[in-house]
């Protein structure tokens, strides 16, 4: 690999950064009634709950072109070396991305989603233990017991979006911090922003491990990435967005985080997905849920979330993250400064180690 890796590349970064514009999967798959359906759903009885009806923003979509220029590029930037690899498995993730935002509200998603988010069969059996031991040791319930804060209360310095601005602040970042409404998730981190979650009432102890996990987990690597060489830290490389993921739940780990609450809304997500993509039927999945875990609000929360867009289920690759990047890392410590200066798997951290001088 010559020292001119980095122009190299321009091209590839290029045509990457075009697609990933169009190509924005929670964007077309989120829905804005989300909060409605669910609070409706949760009120709803068992026999009345079909499922979500989900309403949409953004129109249906055509990402054929798309599609067709990275399915094009893929093999040959296959053929620029270790580097090049990366590249061409992130267009192929891409073009995947593109086909499931097409196939937004019909039966062809949940395949497609499946086939994005399985990390293959011995990690999903890992995964699924795991899930069933954190449901078994946990049987929290809706009701709560901790002073409660709205995460968008302006008025409130302990509120998520107050502490989340705070600590952006304190650092000096340039990233901005706003309320977002239909948000499926506390918090989400874009281009250059945090989006908070409207309206959501939170104990003290969520707020900071929101803090952490966007903070730490998703925009620091984000800022870093900036700064590097090569445009695929920002860009991304295939499974990097999951991975991210994983390193951070590891930190929600590792700062004692991952109490019962936490580890069962995490195990109903994993099974609520992996339902999802294999077909079930929203009423079946909420009620076989029920019956594991006292909560049905956050069952059906769960459930939600995977049925984003008829089946997205992206909650799948999460706890396999999880396990994938703290094996690694407790292997393979010196992946760390890699792993976390752009949204890049354990995989690719593994190879951009060895040109440091890219980052």
């Amino acid at each position: 690999m010559s020292a001119s890796a980095p122009e190299r590349f321009a091209p590839a970064d290029r045509v990457l950064k075009s697609a990933l514009g169009r190509v924005q999967l929670l964007a077309h798959l989120t829905p804005v009634n989300f909060e409605q359906e669910l609070a409706r759903l949760c009120h709803a009885s068992a026999s009345a709950a079909a499922g979500p009806e989900f309403e949409y923003r953004r129109p249906a979509v055509d990402l054929s072109d798309v599609r067709r220029t990275l399915e094009r590029a893929a093999p040959e930037w296959e053929e620029l070396g270790e580097i090049g690899a990366l590249y061409a498995e992130r267009a192929r993730e891409i073009a995947l991305e593109a086909a499931i935002c097409e196939a937004r509200g019909t039966a062809a998603l949940a395949g497609l989603a499946k086939e994005r988010f399985d990390p293959g069969l011995a990690l999903l059996g890992e995964a699924d233990a795991l899930a069933d031991d954190w449901l078994a040791c946990a049987a929290p319930h809706d009701g709560h017991t901790a002073e409660l804060v709205r995460t968008d209360d302006e008025g409130d310095a302990r509120s998520l979006i107050r502490r989340l601005r705070s600590a952006v602040g304190e650092r000096r970042l340039g990233i901005r911090v706003v309320a977002a409404h239909a948000l499926a998730s506390l918090a989400a981190v874009g281009d250059g922003v945090v989006q908070v979650a409207t309206e959501r009432l939170v104990s003290q102890a969520d707020v900071e491990r929101t803090v952490m996990h966007e903070l730490e987990g998703h925009v620091m690597p984000m800022v870093r990435a900036a700064r590097a060489k090569l445009g695929l830290f920002a860009i991304g490389s295939a499974r990097g967005s999951d991975h991210q993921e994983g390193w951070a739940l590891l930190l929600e780990r590792r700062a004692g985080f991952l109490g019962d609450k936490r580890r069962a809304e995490l195990a109903l997500r994993h099974k609520a997905a992996r339902a999802a993509h294999l077909g079930e039927p929203f009423p079946e999945i909420v009620a076989r849920l029920a019956r594991a875990h006292a909560g049905r609000d956050a069952v059906v929360r769960a459930a939600c979330r995977a049925f984003r867009g008829g089946g997205l289920g992206r909650e799948l690759s999460y706890l396999p993250a999880l396990l994938t990047v703290e094996r690694g890392l407790g292997q393979e410590p010196e992946l760390e400064h890699t792993l976390t200066s752009g949204r890049l798997s354990l995989e690719a951290a593994r190879v951009l180690t060895r040109y440091p001088e890219y980052l």
